[in-house]
């Protein structure tokens, strides 16, 4: 599903909004989420697009800050070799790696996404649509939108359609980061998965120093999570921070 969303004013209330049904993927180069989105820009007539990629379309990963890295060059290289361990030699050539910005000794947040597509939205969909001002994933549009609720350490939990991603991080940087293939349905499946991912992850929580969880979950509407002893919720905002596979802004 590819959802266009067009908004006004600079607090961006949403004046209209459409979604296409569209099998999108890379084996035919991206028609079918070109052919949505033409016909999402047809119905918004928007002046520019800011894009927002399904969390369940691109990779995540912890970039640890390493001293012995001189250079972005240095850093993009150690980054893909890591990401050749995990999905095969080689496979880093066909994706395009970005890095969240902070100070030297802090661990960053990754991102990477099919060069292929960064490519057509990097050149309008081949200069056929609006100017495309930015590229944003579900994860780092909750960040960017949240910044102002987020704690100085914690964890936020980002939940789309049929995927959640959980990230944690801490004065640090960040300290995990993954996104599993799952549909929330209910405060008590969203519990489950947050219990699944802290033991995963090697996370204890207690009363006495509970965790920070800002949860992102639009389709939950207000419902309230699960209480959790151990865990302190952050409802955020379900309107601001809905994430899509496409936003489009006018």
């Amino acid at each position: 599903m590819v959802r266009g969303v067009r908004s006004s004013g600079s607090r961006g209330r949403v004046v209209a909004a459409y979604e296409v049904s569209a099998l999108v993927h890379a084996a035919d180069g991206w028609l079918a989420l070109t052919k949505a989105c033409m016909a999402l820009s047809k119905a918004l007539k928007p002046k520019q697009l800011d894009v927002v990629l399904s969390d369940s379309m691109v990779r995540y990963a912890c970039s640890p800050w390493r001293p012995e890295l001189r250079s972005a060059q240095e850093d993009l290289a150690f980054a893909k070799l890591g990401f050749d361990d995990v999905y095969g030699a080689s496979v880093s050539n066909e994706w395009h790696f970005a890095f969240s910005l902070a100070s030297p000794g802090v661990s960053r947040l990754m991102v990477a996404s099919p060069k292929s597509l960064f490519e057509l939205l990097a050149t309008n969909f081949s200069r056929a649509m609006p100017p495309v001002v930015s590229i944003k994933t579900g994860l780092t549009q909750a960040l960017s939108t949240h910044k102002n609720a987020l704690q100085r350490e914690g964890w936020l939990v980002n939940v789309e359609d049929d995927t959640v991603t959980f990230a944690s991080w801490n004065p640090t940087g960040w300290t995990w980061v993954n996104t599993v293939r799952a549909s929330v349905h209910s405060p008590e499946d969203l519990r489950a998965l947050l219990l699944q991912e802290l033991t995963i992850a090697g996370f204890s929580s207690s009363p006495t120093q509970p965790i920070s969880v800002a949860l992102n979950a639009p389709m939950l509407g207000q419902r309230q999570p699960v209480e959790l002893v151990g865990v302190r919720w952050t409802l955020l905002n379900a309107v601001q921070a809905r994430c899509a596979p496409l936003e489009v802004s006018a």
